[in-house]
């Protein structure tokens, strides 16, 4: 566990620096959500369209 104790002392020093701020996301708007979870129909939608990513195109035949 110690990458995470590194990891929490380097955010808060870049907090209390000023060089970042931290901003809390609910969990129905965490986008992280669609490259680590299995997510149902609609979450995993609203997420994408939250990114402006739009539906796969078909690639073109020929």
């Amino acid at each position: 566990m110690k990458h995470v104790e590194v990891d929490v002392h380097f955010t808060r020093d870049k907090v209390r620096d000023g060089s970042i701020r931290l901003q809390f996301v609910c969990s129905q708007e965490q986008l992280a959500d669609l490259f680590t979870k299995g997510l149902c129909s609609p979450q995993h939608h609203y997420l994408c369209s939250s990114l402006k990513f739009g539906p796969p195109h078909q690639a073109a035949e020929g």
